[in-house]
């Protein structure tokens, strides 16, 4: 029997658990920088944590640009509950973002040009969840040449348009 996810919002409290669960990735995320700015997510953004058995197996940040979007930041999960806590996030912060009035979500994940199976990619999870394809842009990190940015309607605009898959 799976376990049970519930999600949360995220707390200032659960920098230290963030921390442990990023060193415990066996990927890029526990770099120096990235743990920096991952941090700094968690201190100073919105944010949603996943819970399994009372440990933190999961969180999810975003950073609100203008009232009518949100932009994913940060998603990360522990390995062993990876799929599952991953969707429940983001499942949750589209609610959120709804319930805040955002009528656009976003996130940029790594581009075609990375199949690394330490660093396996977000990008499919988005796509099951209506997230569609906008562009392709210059990556900001030293580990892709380019990233693409994934955007989804919300609230009043994906019912206007008939749902998230048709709203872009």
């Amino acid at each position: 029997m799976p376990a049970t996810i519930e999600t949360r919002p995220l707390l200032p409290a659960d920098e230290a658990a963030c921390e442990e669960l990023v060193l415990e990735l066996p990927y890029r995320f526990g770099e120096q920088t990235g743990m920096h700015e991952i941090l700094e997510a968690v201190r100073d953004q919105e944010g949603i944590g996943a819970d399994v058995g009372g440990r933190l197996a999961g969180f999810l940040t975003w950073d609100r640009p203008d009232p009518h979007s949100a932009l994913i930041t940060w998603l990360a999960a522990r390995p062993e509950e990876r799929a599952a806590t991953e969707r429940a996030l983001v499942e949750a912060a589209l609610e959120a973002f709804a319930a805040g009035g955002a009528e656009l979500a976003c996130v940029v994940v790594p581009g075609p040009s990375r199949a690394d199976d330490a660093a396996p990619s977000q990008r499919p999870l988005y796509e099951t969840l209506g997230f569609v394809a906008l562009c392709e842009v210059p990556s900001l990190d030293e580990w892709t040449e380019v990233s693409v940015v994934l955007a989804r309607a919300l609230g009043p605009l994906s019912a206007a348009r008939g749902g998230p898959a048709s709203a872009l």
